[in-house]
């Protein structure tokens, strides 16, 4: 191979194109690394915090689409169940500090609704959509045990002008961006109640999206939860979808070492769950199996590359990235909802006797339109004088006063000896593998 090419300045592609890339859109993301290209097939990703490499398409930006009104640029896309936010924070914050993905899909973020908010702290730079698949198992009646379960997708803010919540479920979430429909997974485990019910439910679901956005490229990511090697019914359900669809496995694109997503130290368990399946394997450009030094989850993240035609709107895009790293937010979980309730109550109640007074009476609709646009500011208004009186807003981090001097030298050391062990070729016993162990539960 041929055409090594080193990049200084830490943000760069594979690939010489500068005439057709946006340089604020470019193929990877390090923080305080640098990204370096050895021909037209590698990519070796360096940072402070470690390394990663994957392999690129060929002449990916050949196509024919693209425009005087569009511009190509190259979206990261990664994939992560984290197996209970808690134990997956730490990877997701690693991935967003060294590759700074533009999309990360998560599954199995185990949050109920009323603490859906802890997605939004996770960075200042994404805005979420997300569900909890609780709400129904709450509002039933008292729970017992850890939530399940659950899906959301991080965005980079940057790409907000271009994006479309299409559809959002318990267990998938679609989003537009620009000419990608983007959809995120977590299909039924084994042991799931009717699952090859639920299983073939969700196939007709994400059909239906593919159908309906005919126009748009498509890559699903998430957790099929089955092993598409396999020889079952579930599987050859899964392949024939994939064949009817026209979709093809990234990881048949482009082989990787690591077969394995899924891996349980413990129980000795490995396997590959854990899928990108594209409909543009032209634009489809890289593909990697991603091994974290703090991965506290027992599912390793997945990464795909794409080509994205995106419009041509630098001005709003700029705007969209001016934003506050300080901004603070409402903390309803440390609020007293009673009073906030009652100040509600007392600001609602005359906004209700006037939409009662005016409910029969028939007027013209300019006259219709601005009443209901008065009602709806006076109703914002009301929610929003109650919530600056009784809600507290604070600035991200504000309650994690906990957090101090030891534990940042005790996630230091869980890294070191993680690096250790890795570059031992991942000893099963021994003293490396003792002390992996012992910082990691630390």
């Amino acid at each position: 191979m041929s055409g090594e090419r080193d990049v200084s300045d830490g943000l760069s592609g594979a690939q010489d194109v500068s005439n057709t890339v946006d340089p604020d859109d470019t193929m990877v993301y390090c923080s305080g690394g640098n990204a370096e290209a050895t021909g037209c097939m590698d990519l070796h990703i360096t940072g402070d915090d470690g390394e990663w490499w994957f392999m690129a398409a060929t002449e990916p930006f050949q196509q024919q689409f693209g425009s005087p009104d569009t511009t190509i640029s190259r979206l990261v896309v990664v994939s992560y169940n984290l197996h209970g936010l808690n134990q997956g924070y730490a990877g997701v914050k690693e991935m967003i500090d060294v590759l700074s993905p533009d999309v990360i899909m998560i599954q199995k973020h185990w949050l109920f609704p009323s603490t859906m908010y802890r997605l939004n702290d996770i960075s200042c730079e994404y805005f979420v959509f997300g569900s909890s698949p609780m709400d129904s198992i709450v509002s039933a009646g008292p729970f017992y045990g850890r939530p399940y379960g659950g899906v959301a997708i991080l965005i980079k803010k940057k790409l907000m002008p271009f994006t479309i919540n299409v559809f959002t479920a318990d267990r998938l979430i679609a989003v537009k961006i620009a000419d990608w429909l983007l959809i995120n997974v977590y299909m039924p485990c084994s042991g799931t109640c009717n699952r090859q019910l639920q299983y073939a439910d969700l196939l007709v679901e994400l059909h239906a999206l593919i159908f309906s956005h005919g126009d748009c490229r498509i890559m699903i990511g998430g957790d099929l939860n089955v092993n598409l090697d396999c020889r079952n019914s579930l599987c050859d359900d899964v392949n024939d979808f994939l064949r009817n669809n026209n979709l093809v496995r990234c990881d048949t694109l482009f082989p990787v070492g690591n077969q394995f997503t899924y891996v349980n130290e413990p129980l000795n368990s490995m396997s590959r769950v854990d899928y990108f399946v594209t409909s543009d394997p032209s634009n489809t450009i890289a593909f990697n199996i991603l091994d974290l030094d703090v991965n506290l989850s027992d599912h390793l993240p997945i990464m795909v590359v794409i080509a994205c035609n995106m419009p041509n709107n630098r001005t709003e895009r700029k705007s969209q990235t001016s934003l506050d790293p300080c901004v603070t937010t409402y903390r309803w979980d440390h609020a007293n909802l009673d009073l906030y309730y009652q100040h509600t109550l007392v600001l609602l109640q005359p906004i209700l006797d006037d939409l009662n007074l005016h409910e029969y009476q028939y007027v013209g609709e300019e006259s219709a339109i601005e009443r209901l646009d008065n009602w709806y500011n006076e109703v914002i208004s009301a929610l929003q004088i109650s919530a600056d009186l009784f809600i507290p807003k604070r600035k991200r981090n504000f309650f994690k006063f906990w957090w101090n001097a030891e534990l940042d030298e005790l996630k230091e050391n869980a890294v070191k000896s993680c690096r250790a062990w890795r570059e031992a070729g991942k000893p099963r016993h021994g003293p490396l593998n003792d002390n992996y162990r012992k910082d990691k539960l630390l």
